[in-house]
């Protein structure tokens, strides 16, 4: 029982370390100048919010992540898209049943439409990620 309490004990203290020194560094980092991911100085002062308080790390990791996912969810509504297409050309082409036919017809337009809101929604959420960086 006393093994356990010891194992127990470290975590806890090994933890409590290792949150120290995260708040330490992310509030080095705060304090300090933005993240220097460009190579001259003015090309480095894109990265703040409209208030002009400096990005740091986390902010700048977060909005990669944003934009990858936008990026990811564009690739689904082609992804759609296609699926939607070639349904409907399958069916107008394999079938000669008129409800088929019928159906192929009205998924072609559908897929369409769906990649016309994936572009929206793609280009909307691309400025908004780029309004964030001022770039």
């Amino acid at each position: 029982m006393d093994n356990c309490k010891l194992l127990v004990l470290n975590r806890i203290y090994f933890l409590e370390q290792v949150h120290n020194l995260y708040v330490k560094l992310n509030s080095q980092i705060i304090q300090s100048k933005p993240y220097k991911i460009c190579c001259t100085e003015m090309e480095n002062e894109k990265y703040f919010f409209r208030n002009q308080t400096p990005l740091t790390v986390t902010d700048l990791l977060a909005i990669e992540r944003n934009k990858l996912a936008n990026e990811r969810t564009f690739l689904a509504f082609i992804r759609t898209f296609l699926s939607f297409l070639v349904a409907g050309v399958s069916l107008i082409q394999f079938f000669n049943v008129k409800a088929f036919i019928i159906l192929g017809y009205i998924l072609i337009p559908c897929g369409f439409i769906i990649l016309i809101i994936g572009a929206v929604r793609f280009s909307k959420n691309k400025n908004e990620l780029n309004i964030h960086r001022h770039i």
